[in-house]
């Protein structure tokens, strides 16, 4: 009964930041860029439209404490925001390996290289009576390395960059000797 009850909870917790990804990152659908040839095809997964994908992109940037040109390749004054840059990579990454599969599995593990050692960031949703929140930590070889714990977003709010940047790209603090 314990675990169909934290289930449900889960459930119920996570069905709104679902419902919210799913209006605030669109895919296109492959029939609809057929039907307009003549039409660009969407380059982004974070809005269905420009209005949409630039308020996306201002969430996304105060959320991660950075301006546009982190992402976006600048050239001279201006920015190519339809050129393909690392940290795009990164955040489309992110979004659907980490946030969706957290969203849809509540414990997520991504593996990226830092050089040529594998590390790996993971994140497990967790609720109780009283709480919900997120455990993430850093995992290099057999040890954790940092680690955090940050809110649940609240009934009808989303998942989103800013539930673990918090205006900052640097996420997880290093593990002290008391933890």
């Amino acid at each position: 009964m314990h675990t169909i009850l934290n289930r449900w909870f889960l459930w119920a917790a996570l069905a709104p930041i679902a419902t919210v990804l799913s209006g605030f990152f669109f895919v296109a659908p492959a029939a609809s860029q057929e039907a307009a040839p003549d039409r660009k095809p969407p380059h982004t997964i974070f809005g269905k439209d420009k209005r949409a994908t630039n308020r996306a992109m201002q969430a996304m940037s105060k959320a991660l404490g950075v301006k546009c040109a982190y992402c976006h390749l600048k050239e001279g004054n201006k920015i190519n925001y339809g050129a393909d840059t690392p940290r795009k990579e990164v955040a489309r990454t992110m979004k659907h390996v980490f946030v969706d599969r957290l969203v849809s599995t509540s414990d997520t593990t991504l593996t990226y290289l830092i050089g040529d050692r594998p590390v790996h960031l993971r994140a497990v949703y967790r609720a109780d009576s009283d709480s919900a929140f997120i455990d993430l930590s850093r995992i290099q070889g057999e040890h954790t390395v940092a680690q955090m714990r940050v809110d649940a977003p609240s009934a009808g709010s989303g998942l989103r960059c800013e539930t673990c940047h918090a205006g900052s790209t640097a996420v997880l603090v290093p593990v002290t000797e008391e933890d």
